[in-house]
């Protein structure tokens, strides 16, 4: 085949796929089933005045969503991390030790296949490299930030109720309460020794 006919036949698949690209368009036109993509493009690019105030409301809309619930999961964060313990710092030294365990378990495999170490030797050292654990942003052995169970703090709850203090279901129990609850208990502790 000489390089005309190469030619020749590249040309026609472009002019195919051109024109199948084309028919596709007009079908989604003309069914309505057009692309999320291409919707959200003509959204964007409108200048229609209706649908700019709807999008400058969607934009204000979605900031405040994003401002509410980092506000929200700082307060959830605030009132599951155990008092006393900055998480962001354990979770800093978390990452550098694993990638640190990480570059000397590669290190390590690939030396030992250098030198012709067994394959169990190999194998053993890459399971630990893929059992290496990872972390989630939950306390540490299910206690609260107050150093109480959620068993405890329900307790705590009941408790407040019964004795007319406030206090949600969730969130936070205030330190006043806690203290209370924690000198009621030392009251009834010393009262069953006596």
């Amino acid at each position: 085949m000489s390089e005309a006919m190469f030619s020749a036949l590249a040309d026609k698949a472009r002019e195919y796929v051109s024109s199948l690209h084309k028919t596709a368009n007009e079908y989604r036109q003309a069914s309505g089933n057009v692309g999320t993509k291409d919707l959200d493009a003509w959204v964007d690019s409108s200048t229609d005045p209706e649908i700019v105030k709807v999008r400058e409301q969607l934009a204000k809309a979605a900031a405040v969503i994003k401002e509410k619930t980092t506000e929200l999961r700082d307060k959830a964060k605030a009132a599951l991390q155990p008092e006393g313990i900055d998480s962001d710092e354990l979770s800093k030294k978390f990452k550098a030790d694993k990638t640190e365990a990480k570059v000397f378990l590669n290190g390590a495999i690939n030396a030992l296949k250098g030198l012709g170490a067994p394959d169990e030797v190999i194998d053993e050292l890459a399971q630990f490299l893929e059992q290496l654990p990872n972390v989630s942003g939950s306390t540490a052995a299910g206690l609260t930030s107050s150093g109480k169970s959620p068993e405890e703090l329900a307790a705590v709850r009941t408790w407040a109720r019964e004795n007319g203090h406030e206090v949600s279901d969730k969130g936070r129990v205030p330190k006043e309460i806690l203290e209370a609850w924690d000198k009621r208990h030392e009251a009834v502790s010393e009262s069953e020794a006596a």
